[in-house]
């Protein structure tokens, strides 16, 4: 494609004189060849002549596209002002450091600049936007429109105007995914509201031209100046409080190895240095994570000291997979093809690892002391054997394909590394916990269809937790329903009232960790506090409530599992216990003698044991029977679960109902406030209910493993 510039235009346009001229020029936007959005200069010409039409655009090539949506433009602004556009000759001029300027994406803010010079009103400086345009002025989606709208922000624009239809945008968004630690993630989202949350610009939605002249001409409205350069880096060196590891504190041993890894490659990854590949968009996401690794690992090491061990551990592990995808493809650019040789060798050995795994945690010995641990190791197992059959299936990206791969890698060396831990503990033998963990899929089944939760964390988790019951894992199982359970009622609260507000609420209640793993979530989301403290005290109220939201959900998944683990330490233990002569023998079935003569005690013990619960048994069945009562029953705990659950949901839905009501009868509504007496009352009932119920459990007995 040449340069097309019409030399024959221009000389006639600058020979008419300047009987009637007019200038204007604004701001338009296009996305580079990187994938990133770049500003050009549009400026026009309007003189009297016979709609003759020239367009320069300096050393670039022209597209037919622009040349075409230069034509519509001016049709469609003519038409709006009520002018002949035949009456005049237009110079148009673009000023873009690209190569090729090619689409149509520019011609609704051409549409509004001719329309500006045609009625004689400027058009405001720090308006601009995007979109197609036809003559009859109908607004068109284009792409890019994330990206153009972040340049027109950079360059101070606060008057976006989009098409309609590219209100939900994917892109490659650069999101907090951790106090201070930014990374670009390919989501998709709203961008009305993540150009006025993050940027305070107003990005206005329409469908055509006469809509885009409105939103233009208006008032300009009040923009959020909340987010600066300046304030995004307030955490970056943030450090919580110390943390009092009461369970938790053999997990640091993990955390350091994990760190330990992490920062061998990230040495790996820096000394290779220079990415050498075609696609452009991918060494930018790559380097990026690289980046990023670097902030990650730096908070590792900060919180380690601190008693945040599982938060330091998260941020390792995740610093490890950004390190060594840069690594793998830098060494290896063909990593990236699915069917390389590379590719296929790293995929062979990792699926051998998943096979050894899977053997020794089949095999794993689980007593009382170390079910968390190798609980901990089959959720990671579940994890890294459903990113294998991602890669499997297909449909997905080679770098998402490379991405799973690396996390299935690391998941099982995590697995790997809690299953060495638990191993050597021994203790009583666990009862069979069948019956608790179907009890906690089942609540979190439930729950998903009360809810009607589209989190696909809680999607996620629940698979999980399905899978892991299937293979007979049933901690893992009730522990990955149990963390489903606490994102999807903390979306709820979240949703329900202010986030900040909620969070602190709840790290003020009274929390005893029962188990490892609730233990590391508290922490974790007592991280997740201290961070919404400090963004709050900077001001920064949006970014709070991204911690805060976080932070609920953590909260709520270290209650729900602390659950279980109550559950589990009042459920009895395997064990042999007798009375002989005013003393007690208990017996571990885990801690059987070494030499023959305990042995044989032991089985003589047992068969004495056994013996006289044969003649109890007998007796019972002999004896008169009572007659059977339901009276004080709740149903089945998988009832008692179900039932805990639609209250607990109906209590959220009154609350958020009766702060409704509380602001209306501030405002002075008396029937406000009756409403309001009635809901409280409701609410008290439902409380009372889930307390009879849980005491009523408790009164049954702890529900059977």
């Amino acid at each position: 494609m040449k340069k097309e510039v019409s030399l024959l235009a221009i000389a006639v346009i600058l020979a008419l004189g300047p009987a009637f001229a007019a200038d204007a020029n604004m701001y338009i936007f296009a996305v580079g060849s990187n994938g990133e959005g770049i500003p050009a200069t549009l400026h026009i010409h309007v003189v009297p002549g016979h709609g003759q039409i020239g367009i320069t655009i300096g050393n670039s090539i022209v597209g037919q596209d622009t040349q075409e949506s230069v034509r519509y433009a001016i049709q469609a602004a003519a038409k709006e002002a009520n002018v002949d556009w035949r009456k005049y000759d237009y110079l148009v001029s673009i000023d873009a450091h690209a190569q090729e300027i090619e689409g149509p994406s520019a011609g609704l803010p051409m549409a509004l600049l001719f329309y500006s010079v045609f009625t004689n009103k400027p058009l405001p400086k720090y308006v601009s936007g995007t979109g197609e345009i036809y003559p009859d002025g109908t607004v068109y989606p284009v792409g890019g429109v994330f990206e153009k709208a972040q340049a027109a922000h950079d360059v101070g624009i606060k008057v976006f105007i989009i098409p309609e239809k590219d209100v939900n945008t994917t892109a490659e968004i650069p999101e907090e995914i951790a106090p201070g630690i930014v990374q670009k993630v390919v989501k998709t989202v709203n961008i009305v509201e993540y150009a006025k949350k993050h940027w305070g610009m107003d990005v206005v939605p329409v469908t055509s031209l006469s809509q885009a002249i409105a939103a233009a001409y208006g008032e300009r409205p009040e923009t959020n100046t909340e987010s600066t350069p300046a304030n995004t880096e307030v955490l970056k060196n943030f450090v919580p409080p110390e943390y009092n590891a009461v369970r938790s504190k053999e997990f640091r041993a993990i955390a350091e190895e994990m760190i330990q890894n992490a920062l061998t490659e990230l040495k790996k990854a820096h000394e290779c240095n220079t990415l050498y590949i075609r696609d452009q968009q991918v060494a930018k996401y790559l380097t990026s994570g690289l980046q990023t690794a670097t902030d990650q690992i730096n908070q590792a090491q900060r919180l380690i000291n601190r008693g945040y061990y599982y938060t330091a551990a998260n941020y390792a592990f995740l610093a490890l997979i950004n390190a060594k995808m840069y690594r793998i493809v830098c060494e290896h650019p063909s990593a990236l093809d699915p069917t390389s040789l590379v590719f296929q060798d790293y995929f062979t050995s990792v699926k051998t690892k998943e096979q050894h795994v899977s053997e020794l945690l089949s095999d794993a010995n689980v007593n009382k002391v170390n079910y968390a641990w190798i609980g901990g190791a089959r959720v990671r197992y579940i994890r890294a054997e459903s990113a294998i059959n991602t890669i499997q299936n297909g449909n997905i990206s080679p770098l998402s394909a490379l991405q799973q791969l690396v996390s299935a890698d690391a998941w099982l060396n995590s697995a790997i590394a809690m299953y060495d831990v638990g191993k050597n503990m021994n203790g009583p033998a666990l009862a069979n916990l069948d019956q608790l963990a179907k009890q906690s899929v089942i609540a979190v089944e439930d729950l998903e269809e009360m809810m009607s939760t589209e989190d696909p964390l809680v999607t996620e988790r629940a698979d999980w937790a399905r899978e892991a019951y299937n293979k007979g894992w049933y901690y893992a199982a009730a522990m990955e329903a149990a963390a489903a359970e606490g994102i999807a009622i903390g979306d709820l609260q979240s949703k329900n009232g202010d986030p900040t507000k909620v969070l602190t609420e709840d790290m003020t209640k009274p929390f005893k960790p029962a188990g490892l793993w609730s233990d590391l979530y508290y922490a974790h989301a007592k991280y997740y506090y201290e961070a919404m403290k400090a963004y709050l005290q900077n001001g920064q109220k949006s970014k709070a409530d991204d911690m805060a939201k976080t932070g609920i959900q953590i909260y709520e998944m270290a209650k729900y599992i602390n659950n279980i683990d109550s559950q589990i330490n009042a459920a009895p233990t395997v064990t042999v216990v007798t009375k002989r002569e005013g003393f007690a023998i208990n017996m571990n079935l885990g801690e059987i003698g070494k030499n023959k003569l305990q042995i044989l005690a032991v089985l003589a013990i047992i068969a004495s044991f056994l013996l006289i619960l044969l003649v109890v048994v007998e007796g019972k069945k002999n004896a008169p029977t009572k007659p059977q009562t339901t009276k004080g029953k709740t149903g089945t705990n998988s009832d008692i679960i179900k039932k805990e659950h639609q209250y607990h949901h109906k209590i959220i839905q009154l609350e958020a109902e009766l702060r409704r009501l509380e602001k209306a009868a501030k405002s002075g509504d008396p029937e406000a406030k009756k409403r309001a007496a009635v809901i409280k009352r409701q609410i008290g009932r439902y409380k009372k209910l889930i307390e009879k119920m849980k005491s009523e459990s408790k009164a049954g007995g702890a529900p059977k493993a």
